[in-house]
């Protein structure tokens, strides 16, 4: 049974904007999050596209990654990847793209999702796996992220 998030859609989606820069490039924002899941989506654009005019692997490695890292969120943890393995098995051919993280094993330092990612016409682009490392709670991780900014900008004063 899942409970309530830790954090909202628009909590998490300021988090992003603030601390990870891929995302931001990318232009990927959060869907839905939940203690047990995070959706993630992000616009078909020619940056994406690679040789053959389909979602570059890359692409689709980072917004399978961030759908990891806001399914974390909502456990209100902040994770880093430890591991991925990431099966391509269609092209992405329509956006947005969509990517689903589910929680499979919760633990104290390690947590392992299962991730898919899907374009617009609902084809399974990419299926995989994810385990995340535990780095801490979300709060007190961006609470340091920006006491750090705050210390960087008075520096530069």
């Amino acid at each position: 049974m899942e409970t309530a998030s830790k954090f909202r859609i628009e909590e998490v989606n300021e988090i992003f904007a603030a601390m990870d820069q891929i995302g931001k490039y990318f232009n990927i924002r959060v869907e839905a999050v939940g203690p047990d899941f995070g959706t993630v989506v992000m616009p078909l654009e020619d940056k994406h596209l690679n040789c053959m005019h389909t979602a570059h692997g890359a692409v689709i490695f980072a917004l399978a990654d961030l759908a990891f890292g806001t399914a974390a969120a909502g456990r209100g943890l902040c994770c880093v990847n430890a591991q991925t393995s990431l099966n391509y098995v269609n092209p992405g051919l329509a956006g947005p793209l969509r990517a689903t993280a589910r929680i499979v094993k919760p633990g104290h330092r390690l947590l392992v999702y299962d991730v898919t990612v899907y374009d617009g016409n609902g084809a399974i682009v990419a299926k995989g796996t994810v385990t995340g490392y535990v780095k801490g709670e979300l709060g007190a991780m961006l609470a340091e992220y920006e006491r750090v900014e705050k210390e960087r900008a008075e520096r530069q004063k």
